[in-house]
């Protein structure tokens, strides 16, 4: 299945079509939906960063999914979201999309109800691998498994 063609911006600023513009050819998507999930998705941050560190083809973001919205409103969300992240690494891999939540779950094959989500999708926006839920030893496990057999080899 693949990951929804989406416009957006980073935290930072920078405008992207997703999955297209993202920096690296292999791309780990820590997605969330509401506030209350940000401890789920830190729970996976230094496991996925420690994978990062051995590719470099590898990238890490954080994607808030916020639902429909109109413009004003995501100007207000996107300052207090700023606000809430002042770090400038931490803006530029936080991508708030103002999308419908129902289309953007079936489009991927998730389930009605959102849960954290871990995503493993290329710029082409093949997703190889994804799990729910919090972090867990065997999750981690398999994502540096599902990274390794999916990389670019070398030419």
């Amino acid at each position: 299945m693949p990951f929804p063609v989406v416009q957006a911006a980073t935290l930072a600023g920078q405008a992207l079509r997703l999955p297209t513009d993202l920096a690296h050819e292999q791309n780990v998507l820590l997605v969330l939906f509401s506030r209350e999930q940000q401890i789920g998705i830190n729970s996976w941050i230094p496991y996925v960063k420690r994978i990062e560190q051995l590719y470099d083809t590898l990238g890490l973001y954080e994607v808030l999914v916020l639902g429909r919205a109109w413009f004003g409103s995501r100007a207000i969300t996107n300052a207090r979201l700023r606000a809430d992240i002042p770090n400038p690494s931490l803006r530029a891999r936080t991508i708030p999309l103002y999308i419908d939540r129902a289309t953007f779950l079936r489009a991927l094959d998730l389930a009605a109800t959102p849960e954290i989500s871990v995503l493993l999708v290329d710029r082409e926006g093949h997703l190889s691998w994804n799990t729910r839920g919090q972090v867990t030893p065997d999750k981690v496990q398999a994502l540096a498994q599902a990274i390794a057999d999916t990389r670019p080899r070398e030419r």
